[in-house]
């Protein structure tokens, strides 16, 4: 799943090659399907969300995106 934020992404890595989108890592199942989870519960509420980049490792196509390590809503 790849996830594109509004406003201005976020590069903390020399590793990855793309800044645009980030990336859920897909390697844990049960990881990836809470955070997928959460996502989908806060684009279908209306929320905003707070993302923690991990820029030491890249995953989703291709392995070239930032991996979203935590995810944490906003009331």
């Amino acid at each position: 799943m790849m996830v594109k934020m509004s406003g201005e992404n976020k590069d903390y890595t020399d590793t990855c090659s793309s800044t645009v989108y980030y990336a859920i890592d897909t390697v844990d199942a049960k990881s990836f399907d809470i955070k997928f989870s959460q996502l989908l519960m806060i684009h279908a509420s209306g929320k905003e969300a707070q993302l923690w980049i991990d820029g030491n490792t890249c995953s989703g196509q291709g392995n070239n995106y930032q991996t979203i390590s935590t995810i944490k809503s906003f009331q």
